[in-house]
């Protein structure tokens, strides 16, 4: 058997530092993929760090002249697909709404929406 499959043996044994070798590139990929993934799922809360704190003060500064209870203690932006822009009032700061069921057209507009 050696010997009548001695020409495909040598071949396989060249092969093995192919194969050898793709499996580290396959390995290094799928790190990388994943190195990817995780950056990718992390960029929205990066991007939108400290932008909540400066929609609050300009939305209070372009309503300076509305109630303070009209005025917003905080806004939540969000950070995934199929989330709300969520608000709080200065009167109920720990009570969060959702900014498209209860503020105006022009006042959602001060937000950039």
């Amino acid at each position: 058997f050696d010997q009548e499959n001695a020409e495909l043996i040598s071949s396989v044994e060249g092969e093995k530092h192919v194969v050898a070798r793709n499996k580290e590139i396959v390995s290094a990929y799928a790190s990388f993929v994943e190195k990817l993934n995780a950056y990718k799922n992390a960029l929205p809360v990066k991007l939108v760090a400290d932008l909540s704190e400066k929609v609050t003060e300009l939305y209070n500064a372009f309503n300076r002249y509305d109630s303070p209870n009209d005025k917003l203690a905080a806004v939540q932006l969000p950070l995934g697909q199929n989330q709300r822009l969520k608000i709080s009032f200065q009167a109920e700061p720990e009570k969060h709404f959702d900014a498209l069921h209860v503020l105006s057209e022009g006042h959602i507009r001060c937000l950039g929406l």
